[in-house]
């Protein structure tokens, strides 16, 4: 439709005949019982609850005593690279073949991140104190000052293959703190172009 290439289709095409129904169908079989392992085992963690009833290989989850972006700070430290979602606040993932064998781990890592909780709740106290100090400013300064603010934290986060230095945990709390989404939009523009 439009102007999207046929490349794609084509290799979905070559893939389908390269599988077969037999392999596509093993494939798909694979992924939803990593699907199931994974839910079942965030289910059973305390502190954490699946959003919604998600029936193939897409979920998210929440915390109600934790806040969940600095849960996926701490993954992201691990490696592991969840989506931030917000209104619920929660993380994301999808379910590949590329994420085949590696339940046990990602479970295992989350277990002990939900384990440790003098850093959850010291990451928590830090980001609450951002999302004030955030506030604060932009209801006090001049919107040019802000700006720059907002620029300079944005370079802070680090680019792309490098470490980052400041969490995406405030970023999301401050974004959600907003009542003006207005506001949301001119922060993450600020950010992003101190970030590039």
């Amino acid at each position: 439709s439009g102007t999207r290439s046929g490349g794609p289709l084509a290799g979905a095409w070559a893939i389908m005949k390269h599988m077969g129904r037999e392999g596509y169908c093993t494939m798909a079989r694979q992924v939803m019982e990593t699907t199931r392992i994974i839910r079942e085992g965030i289910e059973n963690m305390e502190g954490l609850q699946i959003v919604s009833d998600p029936i193939m290989s897409v979920m998210a989850f929440s915390s109600e005593q934790n806040n969940i972006y600095n849960i996926g700070d701490a993954l992201a430290s691990r490696g592991w690279y969840l989506d931030r979602l917000q209104f619920p606040e929660a993380l994301h993932l999808t379910i590949t073949q590329l994420n085949l064998g590696m339940a046990s781990e990602f479970l295992r890592d989350l277990q002990e991140i939900m384990a440790d909780e003098v850093s959850l709740a010291k990451a928590k106290k830090g980001m609450q104190k951002s999302v004030k100090w955030v506030d604060r400013i932009t209801r006090v300064l001049p919107a040019g000052i802000t700006r720059r603010v907002a620029r300079l934290a944005g370079s802070q986060m680090g680019v792309p293959g490098e470490e980052e230095h400041v969490s995406q945990a405030a970023l999301y709390g401050i974004s959600a703190s907003f009542d003006n989404r207005k506001n949301v939009r001119r922060l993450v523009e600020n950010l992003l172009d101190g970030m590039y």
